[in-house]
């Protein structure tokens, strides 16, 4: 079984299209993202749109709980997250900050009898 990781597309609508090109071509059996969906790149909701149209499972990452507001200040503590960030915190559409907080802190598979 193939298992292709993704992970900080921050965003990037562009580089997400062309990962997702290459995985398909590698004929992988399972995509799961780790998180950070959101942050620095200008196509958040586009990003969102494209994980739930792949059904592609993902976790939560830390800019994903910043922008729905869980507390990870921490990250807001340099110049280009003070800037990105709150921009963020705009534009992400409500129901896809809705659909970032429901998103899970890990994810268990079963695959091939191996947990």
């Amino acid at each position: 079984m193939k298992i292709a990781a993704i992970s900080d597309i921050h965003g990037n609508i562009y580089s997400l299209l062309k990962v997702l090109e290459d995985i398909d071509e590698q004929r992988v059996d399972l995509i799961v993202c780790l998180g950070d969906l959101v942050g620095y790149g200008p196509h958040p909701n586009e990003v969102i749109a494209l994980i739930k149209r792949r059904e592609i499972p993902c976790l939560k990452g830390n800019y994903d709980a910043s922008v729905v507001d869980e507390g990870f200040t921490f990250i807001r503590d340099n110049s280009v997250n003070s800037f990105a960030l709150p921009w963020a915190c705009e534009e992400v559409r409500a129901s896809n900050k809705y659909y970032l907080s429901q998103l899970p802190t890990f994810l268990d598979y079963d695959i091939n009898g191996v947990k």
